[in-house]
C-alpha cells in the first residue's frame, strides 16, 4: 500500500477518468508497466508521508489497476 503514503500536491479534476489521456495511461501501465517514474518529495524524515509533485494520473491509474 505504498501509494497510500503519497500526499497529492494538486487536486484531480472531476471526470478525468473518462478522458482519452487517462485511458491511455491506464492501458500503457497495464501493458508495459510504469515507465516514467513519479516525482516525489520527502519533506519530513520523521514521517512516512511523501509529497507527490508529478504523476497524479499515473497514481490514479495504478490504484485503479490494483497495483498498490
Amino acid at each position: 500500500m505504498w501509494l497510500d503514503t503519497l500526499i497529492p500536491s494538486k487536486r484531480i479534476q472531476d471526470g478525468v477518468m473518462s478522458t482519452r489521456k487517462y485511458k491511455q495511461i491506464v492501458s500503457s501501465i497495464n501493458e508495459v508497466g510504469l515507465i516514467e517514474p513519479l516525482s516525489i518529495l520527502h519533506p519530513d524524515a520523521k514521517k512516512s508521508e511523501y509529497l507527490l509533485l508529478d504523476g497524479h494520473l499515473r497514481v490514479l491509474a495504478l490504484k485503479e489497476l490494483g497495483l498498490h
